[in-house]
C-alpha cells in the first residue's frame, strides 16, 4: 500500500481506471448496446488516455536525470536538448516514412502508385 502514498502513483492507477472504463463502454457502444450521442464520457476518457504517454515521457525523463546524476556523466543542457530534437525528427522522418510505404502498398498495384484513370 507505499505505492498507493504517492499522489502521482493515485493519479496513475485512475488513468488507468479511466482507460479500463472506456474500453469498456467502447465495446459496449460498438456492440450496439448504446446508442446515445451524447455520452461526454467517451471524449472525457479519451483525453485522459492522451495523458498516459506524457506520464510516460514524465518517468522516462526522470529515469534520465536519475541516471545522469548517479553516473556524473552527460551532455551539456544544450547539448541533450539538440540531441532530444535530432532523435524526435528522425523518428518522425522514420515514421512518416513508414506510413507513406503503408499507402502506396495499400492504394499502390505491385508496390507502384495506381493512376488515377
Amino acid at each position: 500500500m507505499a505505492f498507493f502514498k504517492k499522489t502521482s502513483n493515485c493519479f496513475d492507477m485512475l488513468l488507468v481506471l479511466l482507460i479500463f472504463i472506456g474500453i469498456v463502454l467502447e465495446l459496449a457502444e460498438w456492440k450496439g448496446f448504446l446508442f446515445s450521442a451524447d455520452f461526454w464520457v467517451f471524449r472525457l476518457i479519451r483525453v485522459f488516455r492522451t495523458l498516459v504517454p506524457t506520464r510516460i515521457a514524465d518517468a522516462i525523463h526522470f529515469w534520465q536525470q536519475i541516471k545522469k546524476r548517479l553516473g556524473r556523466k552527460g551532455f551539456a543542457a544544450d547539448q541533450a536538448h539538440c540531441m532530444e530534437h535530432i532523435l524526435m525528427y528522425t523518428a518522425f522522418c522514420k515514421a512518416h516514412v513508414h506510413a507513406q510505404h503503408e499507402f502506396v502498398e495499400f492504394f499502390g498495384q505491385q508496390g507502384m502508385p495506381r493512376s488515377g484513370e
